[in-house]
């Protein structure tokens, strides 16, 4: 899953021939998208991220990191 967060990063991504690509509007996020129960992470299976785009305070990378912590 790639998720993109405006239509002209969507555009490239599609170009690029990626299969499963969304538009992820981050402004907000509906109630059905937060589980019931947040999930467990196994040491097993550790979550792996990729993060590619600038490193801007507005981007809120040190709160995704924060939140995966």
């Amino acid at each position: 899953m790639i998720w993109v967060i405006n239509r002209k990063t969507l555009n490239l991504v599609k170009a690029l021939k990626a299969s499963c690509v969304q538009l992820f509007l981050d402004e907000w996020l509906p109630e059905v998208f937060l589980p019931a129960v947040p999930p467990k992470r196994s040491a097993i299976h550790p979550l792996k991220f990729l993060w590619v785009g600038r490193v801007l305070p507005r981007k809120g990378l040190n709160r995704i990191m924060s939140a995966l912590q």
